[in-house]
């Protein structure tokens, strides 16, 4: 009987060990997805600027400007 009981706090100890992993992988992966939410905003800022750009595209300088903007995002991408 005491073996038994042995064995089943070491089955509790470890479904509480394991729960603990589990709430620190969960941490982890929501710091993750939290800095890919910021790259996403990033990027969403720059298109707007380079929608809001787009329209202005009458010669060959803002066609200029307009590649620079699409420099910049894809550089942000290789990042």
């Amino acid at each position: 009987e005491q073996q038994r009981q042995e064995a089943l706090d070491r089955e509790r100890m470890m479904a509480v060990k394991y729960k603990e992993l589990d709430i620190f992988k969960l941490d982890v992966i929501a710091r993750e997805l939290k800095g890919l939410d910021n790259e996403l905003q990033l990027q969403g800022c720059e298109v707007k600027a380079v929608q809001r750009d787009v329209g202005k595209l009458r010669n060959y300088d803002e066609q200029q400007a307009f590649s620079i903007h699409g420099d910049i995002l894809l550089e942000q991408c290789r990042q």
